[in-house]
């Protein structure tokens, strides 16, 4: 069985999810938004240590770039509120 806690993306994207709330549809929803479609089914399998295999490349990459968007907004709002 495919272990979450070797990618450091799954760990990181798990963390947002439950920081935020998010249920596995509402997080696809915005990555979705954000441009990196992936199946609620799939994140859900993905973060819940489910799958049977390593999740495929192309959803790791679309997890990776969301991961990576989602730390550059932080960090711009991070900057809009200091300069307020």
């Amino acid at each position: 069985m495919a272990d979450m806690t070797d990618n450091p993306m799954l760990l990181r994207l798990a963390a947002y999810r439950l920081e935020h709330d998010l249920s596995f549809e509402e997080l696809a929803a915005q990555m979705d938004e954000a441009g990196y479609p992936v199946r609620a089914r799939s994140l859900h399998l993905a973060l819940t240590n489910r799958l049977q295999t390593a999740p495929r490349e192309r959803t790791l990459y679309k997890i990776a770039q969301f991961v990576t968007t989602m730390v550059i907004r932080r960090r711009k709002a991070k900057r809009t509120r200091r300069a307020a």
